[in-house]
């Protein structure tokens, strides 16, 4: 039992024993949580609900469970956890305990069978829709001392027949966060035994891995059926995942990798379903892509024909020539394969990468937030490589403006646009050609977009003068920074 106190503002139920009310965030223990520094100087109060307050179990209908997007207390370690939206399909302990090992399950299970002879097997499991656009995919998802476990069945699809070939089993934290090392390197010590005991002693065992394959651990069996896999990879690995030449590019990961993880997959299918598996995942990012066009089409096309005062189909061909653009600067920025939270990601990383910790720290220096790094890199790719694509196109009008309103030759208009117009770019960034006119952040462009707005409504006069008495734009920038007027 921890030695400190219950936390102020929690009281405990005298119906069934668990801890309910508000409390502030710093006086939790966060231990060696990724966000532990900031939480212990936190002034934010969380909510905390005892069991009274939880659902009936979705098995058994008899006992409580926590409810789904709620937290409840741990007096013993002073923690929180936190319940996810699917907790609600997780059966109670007493439920729970009837489950036999997931692992040998699989064993005697056969492959080439039907998704519905899958799930017919698992009734009592609790499917989700954690691959909604990959039609070869079912999940269940179970938990066990709050680790929670996701298991995937792959299937190959010929002629509408759905045969099994591939079974993936994940091991997250709540919400699928990344598990401690500890806890990691005791759930893979323990499968490793379970394994052993089904399956006999490895074919393979690498405890030192080279860094570039991100696992510090890696373990293979082989039967007559089938191929078993088995990889740990502990914080280290995860987090060489960032290092590159700079904190902003060169990150290949999509999502947040799982702490253990566990391939079981039909021997003689194995590149079938890979190949499977991955022709699945380009068609569903395609039609990802293909939303996500639409949504940007939809956003700037009306902005375009308003300014050119041109046809739909104009406007069409002139959005999808600045689309184009916003493609080509993606390929040449080589952060295509940047995920979508990839502004979270890097401020979790902070915390524990001294290299992008120096980075942001060079940022904060110049006036970005938290929420200026998240409002710029939680977009996705594309929509931050269109905002530079429409950035191009406001130089060039700015540049034809100066030709026809001050008579300035074409090259004496390029030379003027830092005076009337923000330049972004990565200062750290010793190969960008823009370093020479002293750059603005990329993650400021949205606030200093806003406050350009403002200023030209409120008095536009002001601004021009403001413009022409400085030495270029964004001077004029950082001296609002500093007034907070931006």
């Amino acid at each position: 039992m921890s030695n400190q106190k219950i936390p102020k503002g929690l009281h405990q139920c005298k119906i069934c024993g668990e801890y309910k009310g508000k409390m502030l965030e710093k006086d939790l223990n966060w231990g060696d949580s990724f966000d532990g520094e900031n939480k212990e100087k936190s002034t934010q109060y969380l909510s905390v609900s005892c069991l009274c307050d939880g659902i009936l179990c979705p098995k058994c209908k008899k006992n409580k469970i926590h409810r789904p997007i709620s937290n409840y207390y741990d007096p013993k370690e002073n923690q929180i956890w936190h319940i996810p939206y699917f907790g609600g399909m997780i059966p109670c302990a007493e439920c729970r305990k009837g489950n036999t090992n997931l692992l040998k399950e699989f064993q005697n299970i056969k492959w080439g069978i039907s998704k519905e002879e899958f799930k017919n097997i698992f009734l009592d499991k609790h499917w989700v829709d954690y691959y909604p656009e990959e039609k070869n995919a079912v999940t269940f998802v179970e938990t066990d001392n709050n680790v929670y476990i996701s298991v995937s069945a792959f299937f190959i699809v010929n002629n509408n027949i759905h045969k099994l070939a591939k079974i993936s089993l994940c091991f997250y934290g709540t919400d699928y966060q990344r598990l401690n090392d500890e806890i990691s390197n005791d759930l893979f010590e323990k499968n490793k035994g379970d394994l052993i005991s089904i399956y006999g002693e490895a074919n393979y065992i690498n405890n030192n891995l080279p860094m570039e394959l991100y696992m510090s651990k890696f373990i293979n069996w082989e039967t007559k059926n089938s191929k078993i896999t088995m990889a740990l990879q502990l914080s280290k690995d995860y987090h060489s995942l960032f290092l590159s030449k700079n904190i902003l590019s060169n990150i290949s990961t999509i999502s947040t990798p799982p702490s253990v993880g566990i391939n079981i997959v039909d021997i003689n299918k194995e590149k079938e379903i890979d190949s499977y598996i991955a022709s699945q995942s380009v068609i569903m990012k395609q039609s990802q892509q293909n939303e996500l066009e639409k949504r940007l089409e939809d956003f700037y096309t009306p902005t375009f024909q308003k300014l050119m005062g041109a046809t739909d189909d104009e406007t069409k061909k002139y959005f999808n020539d600045v689309l184009n653009r916003a493609k080509e600067i993606s390929k040449q920025g080589n952060t295509t394969n940047l995920p979508n939270n990839y502004g979270n990601i890097i401020l979790r990383e902070e915390l524990t990468n001294e290299k992008i910790k120096i980075g942001l720290d060079k940022k904060r220096a110049e006036g970005v937030t938290d929420e200026d790094i998240k409002w710029w890199w939680n977009s996705t790719d594309l929509e931050r490589s269109m905002a530079l694509a429409v950035d191009e196109i406001v130089k060039m009008a700015t540049v034809e403006g100066l030709i026809k309103e001050k008579g300035f030759s074409e090259d004496e208009a390029w030379e003027k646009i830092p005076k009337y117009c923000p330049i972004f770019c990565d200062p750290y960034d010793s190969s960008s050609s823009d370093n020479r006119y002293d750059p603005l952040p990329f993650e400021l462009k949205n606030r200093v977009n806003v406050y350009i707005e403002k200023r030209i409504k409120v008095n536009y006069e002001q601004f021009k003068k403001e413009m022409e008495d400085s030495p270029n734009f964004n001077s004029l920038i950082r001296k609002e920074i500093e007034k907070n007027n931006l």
